[in-house]
């Protein structure tokens, strides 16, 4: 009973040590650590410290294409270090674009999870990632979401895709609102989007379309899409679009079918 009185003893000591050192480690040290993990991830203006600190501008970067997140705020989670699984609760702001949640990494399962996450934007700040012009507002809601050795263990997340376009190159074709619930499959991402009654109007576009990204995280990942599209007017400006990726059907529909 001493000696396991003098362990626990000496793990708060160590803990309290480590929380003091903390709160005096420059902010600088965090986000080196994190760029040099991400590069895509870039930081201007840091202060504060690792404990609690900001940066006045992030932006994400990758392909020649940059989104831009505005200000991030970050704070520590004095709790989580007692588990060994520290907790980082963050915020960025970009007017009516934000993103805020909390993110934990475990040390002994090399285990990084994200809770209550929410985030908002523009999906015209996206589109190039896409090489496709869209409009419209994006708003998700992540309940949980695991990754362990570059694979998803747990997805648990939703996403609204209000008042949505496309830029067929000559007109803004409208797809009205979609939603999407995004889940995992065998390590991978899975994702299933429908569109959503206007109150008494028809949406223009009916659809039901599973997507499934197989090893989502790697450098080229497998994507198989399955399900169907219908444009509510057979002379939708929708069709010529339609056709590219799909076979259409007597009733106006098209079958959705593809790997790439």
């Amino acid at each position: 009973m001493p000696f396991l009185q003098k362990r626990y003893w000496l793990i708060v000591v160590i803990l309290l040590t480590l929380f003091f050192i903390l709160r005096f480690f420059p902010a600088s040290w965090l986000i080196f650590s994190v760029q040099k993990a991400v590069p895509s991830f870039q930081v201007a203006g840091v202060s504060g410290t690792i404990w609690q600190g900001k940066a006045d501008y992030v932006q994400w970067a990758e392909r020649g294409h940059a989104l831009p997140l505005g200000e991030l705020k970050w704070q520590l989670s004095a709790f989580s270090l007692l588990t060994l699984t520290p907790c980082i609760q963050f915020s960025t702001d970009l007017g009516e674009q934000y993103l805020n949640g909390n993110v934990c990494y475990s040390i002994s399962g090399e285990l990084v999870r994200g809770d209550e996450i929410e985030t908002a934007l523009p999906i015209a700040n996206i589109a190039p990632f896409f090489g496709i012009n869209l409009g419209g507002n994006i708003s998700a809601s992540v309940k949980s979401i695991e990754l362990a050795q570059d694979q998803f263990a747990n997805v648990d997340a939703n996403l609204l895709w209000e008042r949505a376009s496309v830029f067929n190159g000559s007109e803004w074709l409208a797809l009205g609102n979609i939603q999407s619930r995004f889940s995992t499959d065998s390590g991978g991402l899975s994702s299933e989007w429908r569109h959503i009654e206007e109150g008494t109007s028809a949406s223009p576009l009916k659809m039901n379309v599973r997507v499934d990204i197989v090893d989502a995280l790697a450098k080229t990942p497998v994507i198989k899409v399955k399900g169907f599209m219908k444009p509510n007017s057979r002379n939708s400006g929708l069709n010529p679009m339609l056709q590219f990726i799909g076979n259409k059907n007597n009733d106006g529909s098209y079958d959705i079918d593809f790997t790439e």
